[in-house]
């Protein structure tokens, strides 16, 4: 299963045991991670710096971010929607864990505090997804692997808040400080890469509450690129968070 950026950003995020987390300071760059998946499967699309209804997506969390979209009278800017947005799909979290419950990786356990408080959590039912995930960042962050452009997008979403640092918590701490440099280094790179661009040069903006504005015009260079890889591959295949030190 190819999860979306979201969905992995969640995974990195939550106690695999207890299902929840503390990433507080995280909920505005999970929106952009909705926001970039969105945009890179055509479900919306950026003109003018403002977001319109494109093409109908396959999966259920981005038909609802097209269709919040659609339904608006006058065309909303980047910023705009990474404010509305967690409104639209609240509770944010349960939409972008939908897919992965259904799909047996998480479980849901609804209960309360204090007999008065809802809560909802989402432990791992099947490790899998996860720990593949984990191995792809560290073969980028310990052993120097090129990122794809969805992985440099994904470092770019997560790395100002720290959760990199899960692909490597049992190492010792010079390669852990060594992998967050690399991280930072890859963050800062794909501000001027041509396939990444200005893509996660608003990454700092974004959990700090401002829009991903300065994503989107790379978000869609970058996607262009990988769908014309993509077309080009099957068409000859026919002729396939850790507390840091």
């Amino acid at each position: 299963m190819e999860l979306l950026i979201c969905e992995e950003m969640l995974l990195l995020a939550l106690d695999g045991e207890k299902g929840g987390t503390t990433w507080l300071s995280g909920w505005t760059a999970l929106t952009g991670g909705v926001l970039v998946d969105a945009i890179a499967a055509g479900a919306v699309t950026v003109e003018d710096e403002t977001l319109r209804p494109g093409e109908e997506p396959a999966h259920p969390l981005l038909r609802r971010v097209r269709e919040a979209v659609a339904a608006e009278g006058q065309p909303r800017t980047v910023g705009d929607w990474v404010q509305r947005l967690p409104i639209v799909l609240d509770p944010l979290v349960e939409a972008v864990a939908a897919r992965l419950v259904e799909d047996g990786v998480l479980g849901e356990e609804h209960g309360t505090i204090l007999g008065l408080i809802p809560t909802t959590r989402f432990p791992e039912v099947d490790p899998t997804a996860e720990q593949v995930l984990r191995t792809r960042l560290r073969s980028v962050l310990v052993q120097g692997a090129e990122p794809s452009p969805h992985d440099l997008l994904l470092i770019a979403l997560v790395e100002p808040a720290g959760l990199l640092a899960t692909a490597t918590g049992e190492d010792e701490r010079a390669v852990r400080r060594a992998a967050r440099k690399r991280g930072a280094e890859l963050a800062e790179r794909a501000t001027t890469d041509p396939d990444g661009g200005a893509a996660v040069a608003a990454v700092s903006s974004v959990t700090s509450g401002a829009a991903l504005a300065a994503m989107m015009g790379a978000v869609v260079a970058t996607t262009a690129a990988h769908t014309s890889t993509t077309t080009t591959s099957t068409s000859t295949s026919t002729s396939t968070s850790p507390t840091e030190d």
